[in-house]
């Protein structure tokens, strides 16, 4: 049975939060998708003096303000109730989208005005604040009512299946804004950029009200919660029983018991007892007993460990992204000679082979487990990335100014790197209690964070030392966060094992 016919019969698509969420997640994807990527870095690129620096210095105040709010915001969400929280991110979102717009129409008066980029470039910062703020604010809740809405043995597809809407839309939006440059002017010029931007930033209208749709009443019971902490939930693995040797004695005596009975049996005229094989008198037996009170300290063990490697990861990953991911529009700009039309391209195909990468991956899973599956793939993207920085080290950097050659190995290693975010994302959640799940996905939001920040430092190494630094800097870091995700093989039997043990119920 396929990825898609598996989706299908889930019921996670009759709960109105998951529909809602899956919404949220579509039109926010293809927003950000118009405006975020290739048009955000080149529009603050052309904001004199034009340095990669201050492209960094506005990513990074973004990433800081969404860290800033995200844990408050997740502690607010656990204690007082998503939907709130939920509200209060819809309105910042709505105020957000109209301060872009201003911020836009001041930078159109000075588009004649040379070393006129101070007043724009400080109420870019702004917006970008603003707009980290929405995204700190509603991430932890949205992410939290989104999964107390699903059955926990659904949580792994469902979560593939909103991951891979995510970066779907993802695609449209370049696609959009690639068809928008082609009929305006395919240039790098500010017009240009600020009308693209426009039409994104007012479609992000639409991801802020749809927040108000979502319910705390529509989210699910103990169907929905964590795997559970005490072993009287379902039945020990394997690996929790232990075995304890029978003295002789006590094996003699059983023996002789049996033997009684069955004389007894026969002297009524029963039928003997058949298929009765004599234990060796002189052989240990060993009793199976359920060690209840060492499943409930490996499960507790496992619960407090696995949630804070997979964290970990995630904002190591985040830490080193955040020092390319930015530049990654200018690179093909400047280095490539690509035009923001062909640059938007990438940005189109790039997500839809991060679609079928995760489909591959999720099938993968049930095979390999949740564990080893990640490890592939981020280890072959770090890889590639490698590989990237090594085309540049030629005094003519001829590969690099190849587009055949370097932009399909940055598609298939950024398709690598991101396939399996569903995939660790469910790790996580599997393992945090239900009471605290908006708390963990604020935490969560932290590797945002870290991924915006950053950037400040991308952009000095780009600056000072070109984009191969940077992509140097950035696979030894992933390389790192491979290693500590590494560390969740020592679970991987427990993490594997997540939805077939189920509560018994009388």
């Amino acid at each position: 049975m396929s990825f898609f016919k598996e989706v299908q019969g889930l019921r996670a698509w009759k709960n109105p939060n998951v529909r809602a969420a899956l919404m949220y997640t579509a039109t926010y994807s293809f927003a950000l998708g118009l405006w975020g990527t290739s048009v955000l870095s080149g529009y603050l690129k052309t904001i004199p003096p034009g340095k990669n620096t201050l492209v960094g210095i506005a990513e990074g105040l973004q990433g800081a303000v969404q860290a800033m709010a995200a844990l408050p915001s997740g502690y607010m969400g656990d204690k007082y109730g998503r939907e709130r929280v939920l509200r209060v991110a819809s309105g910042v979102g709505v105020l957000t989208v109209c301060v872009f717009i201003v911020t836009l129409a001041v930078g159109a008066s000075y588009d004649n005005v040379p070393d006129s980029g101070v007043i724009e470039y400080v109420l870019m910062c702004i917006a970008l604040g603003m707009f980290g703020f929405f995204d700190g604010s509603s991430s932890g809740s949205l992410e939290a009512l989104f999964h107390d809405s699903l059955h926990t043995e659904e949580r792994p597809v469902v979560t593939t299946a909103k991951f891979i809407a995510r970066v779907l839309f993802r695609a449209t939006g370049p696609c959009l804004s690639a068809v928008l440059f082609v009929l305006i002017g395919d240039t790098w010029t500010r017009p240009q950029l600020r009308t693209v931007f426009y039409v994104g930033i007012g479609l992000t209208l639409i991801p802020a009200m749809l927040l108000l749709l979502l319910r705390d009443k529509h989210a699910l019971g103990h169907e929905s919660e964590a795997v559970p902490q005490s072993p009287e939930f379902g039945v020990p693995d394997a690996s929790d029983l232990t075995y304890a040797a029978i003295p002789t004695a006590e094996i003699e005596a059983e023996q002789h018991a049996l033997a009684e009975s069955r004389d007894h049996a026969l002297s009524d005229g029963d039928e003997p007892v058949r298929n009765i094989e004599a234990a060796d008198a002189d052989a240990p037996l060993l009793r199976q007993e359920s060690a209840g009170s060492s499943t409930a300290a490996s499960l507790r063990g496992a619960k407090f460990w696995i949630p804070r490697i997979t964290l970990a990861c995630d904002v190591s990953f985040g830490l080193a992204s955040g020092m390319t991911i930015k530049f990654f529009p200018l690179f093909f700009k400047e280095e490539t000679g690509m035009s923001p039309g062909q640059v938007n391209a990438i940005y189109v195909i790039s997500p839809l082979a991060i679609v079928v990468c995760s489909v591959i991956a999720t099938r993968m899973i049930k095979y390999f487990g949740r564990v080893r599956v990640p490890i592939f793939f981020s280890t072959s993207g770090v890889i590639l990335l490698f590989a990237m920085y090594q085309m540049g080290q030629s005094k003519d950097k001829a590969l690099w100014k190849e587009p055949m050659v370097i932009v399909p190995i940055f598609i298939v290693r950024t398709a690598f790197m991101n396939c399996c975010a569903p995939i660790r994302k469910s790790i996580l959640i599997d393992f945090v209690d239900k009471s605290s799940r908006a708390w963990w996905n604020s935490m969560d939001s932290v590797s945002q964070f870290s991924w915006s920040g950053s950037a400040v430092l991308g952009g000095i190494l780009c600056d000072k030392y070109g984009y191969g630094a940077s992509f140097l800097a950035t696979a030894i870091v992933q390389f790192i966060a491979v290693c500590v995700f590494s560390m969740l093989l020592f679970y991987r039997e427990r993490i594997d094992g997540v939805g077939q043990v189920r509560p018994q119920t009388s």
